[in-house]
């Protein structure tokens, strides 16, 4: 009886999600992360790699006669994860250069921490024997032998692989694993970067080269945490939510080089500017995390900003230090409505301003 593959069935949570994203989205979630999906734990990427060039494989479609190629660019996968992340369907794990995706609405056996997965993962590694053949011939690893030699013993073999596997010192190439540098070893037991050796040569890890200092993922979870409270006590945002996408936005700013302390001073910088806080012709807002810590100049430049109240720690409520609303707050009245009467002063300074010139 031949045996069917196994199929694809999507819940109500992800046909929900998935009605007001693009085509491209909905193709790359189902027939690339999906596909690929690990059923046990729901994560993509762990036990088998996956990269931009094989997603753009998956979404390649053969074109009519007289049509160019329908292969997306990584540009395009690149946009199309970050609209599947905004609307909840993947949580993308920053490890170095290697694409880790956890799908968090499919049915799947049981979560699973992504430390102990890797750790599984590379001891599974580890444990694996050097010189390992690829299995379809258990016959032991020969040196190769002169023509006379190989005739007589086809004579004699009846077998598929009479010859058996090539010994791979003899060619120079290694039969076991090959070191990829666009996949490094993880190892959440140790933080530090590794040095690994490529052609005789000591080549640093990704995270060596680029100077970010690696920390433990109960360090990072803190600063984090710290970050966003911070974040949140300024802009008197209490109702938001640490999503996967302002969490990104801090890991990638703290992978940077920058301190928690450095990032709270940018953030801080930002609520004393009124034109991010709202104080405009449109009366737009600017103070999301992904505008403050969008780049290292964007940091800087909200840092340069920061002007002494917050300097010397005052606290700042709805845009202004809380020295300044409770000079200007009148019998009863709430800091917001002060905020708002300071920031309607301030819009008639200004339209004044413009049309006297």
């Amino acid at each position: 009886m031949r045996q069917s593959s196994p199929s694809i069935k999507l819940n109500s949570a992800e046909m929900t999600r998935m009605r007001a994203l693009p085509v491209l989205c909905r193709a790359l979630y189902i027939f690339s992360l999906r596909a690929r999906m690990d059923y046990r734990n729901g994560y993509v990427g762990i036990k088998y790699r996956i990269t931009y060039d094989r997603i753009r494989d998956d979404l390649d479609a053969a074109p009519l006669p007289g049509e160019q190629s329908e292969r997306p660019s990584k540009g395009q996968v690149a946009r199309a994860l970050q609209r599947l992340e905004r609307a909840g369907l993947i949580q993308r794990k920053p490890k170095g250069r290697r694409l880790i995706v956890h799908l968090p609405h499919a049915d799947f056996d049981e979560n699973q921490d992504l430390a102990s997965l890797l750790a599984s993962t590379n001891k599974g590694r580890a444990e694996r024997p050097i010189g390992r053949s690829t299995g379809r011939s258990s016959n032991p690893v020969r040196p190769i032998q002169s023509d006379g030699e190989n005739k007589s013993e086809k004579q004699g073999h009846t077998g598929r692989n009479p010859a058996g596997p090539i010994q791979g010192a003899a060619l120079g190439r290694s039969v076991g694993r090959s070191p990829d540098p666009e996949d490094p070893e993880l190892d959440p037991e140790h933080t530090h970067a590794r040095t690994r050796t490529r052609d005789g040569k000591g080549v640093a890890s990704f995270e060596a080269a680029k100077g970010v200092c690696v920390q433990g993922e109960t360090e990072e979870e803190e600063a984090i945490i710290r970050i966003w409270e911070h974040w949140k006590s300024v802009m008197d945002a209490q109702d938001a939510v640490l999503d996967p996408k302002r969490r990104y936005c801090i890991q990638r700013a703290l992978g940077w080089g920058y301190t928690p302390a450095q990032l709270c001073e940018a953030i801080t910088g930002c609520s004393q500017s009124p034109f991010h806080m709202g104080n405009s012709s449109k009366g737009q807002v600017f103070n999301g995390l992904s505008t403050i810590l969008r780049d290292a100049e964007q940091i800087d430049r909200m840092r340069s900003s920061m002007t002494s109240p917050g300097a010397s720690g005052e606290r700042i409520r709805h845009g202004f230090p809380e020295s300044v609303l409770e000079a200007h707050a009148r019998p009863g009245e709430e800091y917001e409505h002060v905020a708002a009467r300071l920031r309607a002063q301030r819009d008639n300074e200004v339209r004044t301003t413009q049309e006297g010139k």
